[in-house]
């Protein structure tokens, strides 16, 4: 109920000036709507300006609305007052990926790593981004079966990519998808369309997708490719 009345009085311009930055924090975490929490990060960051938490958490807010030039601004303020911590370095990293700065990304990755943050994941994801697969690999985990498939495709490796998604004990239109591809890469027309009719039939998306996707260009005349390319049967029945 303090809160509350804190939150009132912040409304009203009528808080007490000595209010604590934990008190602030507290406040914009009670708030609302996400406008009124970064009008309080603000204020505390103008209260508390050595404060990282404040910078931190209005970091977090502009990451979830995709304003990721100023969740970096943020994180990097963050960083720089606390460099141990390693949460601020590993957020700013997912900042700077999401803006394709995948370089400097992966530099704050290792930071968070070095500070005991499990960062594989996001490590692997801005190296396969710069062309990097080889150490993307060795990052994902056995789990990212997608992830590591892309690489060895990235590296020329169709046959790996295939054994890798076709491990999975569950396929997903994705993943089936991915499978199609990995199949055009080692030019098996059987393997092509038995992924893309079942990703099809699971997400009907991809059959857009693959009408434009250049990997399967070479199959455009194949009768095989294109019964593969059908609506499934009965879709226009179930999705008028």
């Amino acid at each position: 109920q303090s809160i509350i009345a804190d939150l009132q009085q912040f409304i009203k311009g009528k808080l007490p000036k000595n209010t604590s930055c934990t008190r602030l924090i507290q406040m914009a975490l009670a708030a609302e709507s996400t406008a009124l929490s970064v009008r309080i990060y603000q204020k505390a960051i103008a209260s508390y300006p050595e404060d990282y938490r404040a910078h931190f958490k209005l970091g977090i807010i502009h990451f979830q609305e995709n304003k990721y030039a100023e969740a970096e601004q943020a994180f990097q303020q963050a960083a720089l007052l606390n460099p141990k911590s390693a949460e601020s370095y590993n957020n700013l990293g997912a900042s700077q990926a999401m803006l394709r700065k995948y370089a400097v990304a992966l530099q704050n990755f290792e930071k968070a790593e070095g500070l005991q943050r499990q960062s594989l994941p996001n490590k692997a994801y801005a190296a396969s981004q710069m062309g990097r697969f080889q150490e993307a690999l060795a990052w994902y985990g056995k789990d990212a079966a997608m992830n590591r498939a892309v690489c060895h495709l990235g590296l020329e490796q169709g046959l790996e990519a295939v054994r890798v998604l076709q491990e999975q004990e569950t396929s997903t239109a994705a993943s089936l998808y991915l499978t199609a591809i990995a199949g055009a890469h080692i030019n098996d027309i059987a393997l092509v369309c038995e992924s893309l009719k079942s990703a099809i039939a699971k997400d009907i998306q991809f059959r857009e997708a693959a009408k434009t996707e250049a990997e399967f260009n070479v199959y455009r005349t194949n009768p095989q490719f294109r019964e593969a390319m059908k609506l499934p049967s009965g879709f226009l029945r179930s999705n008028p």
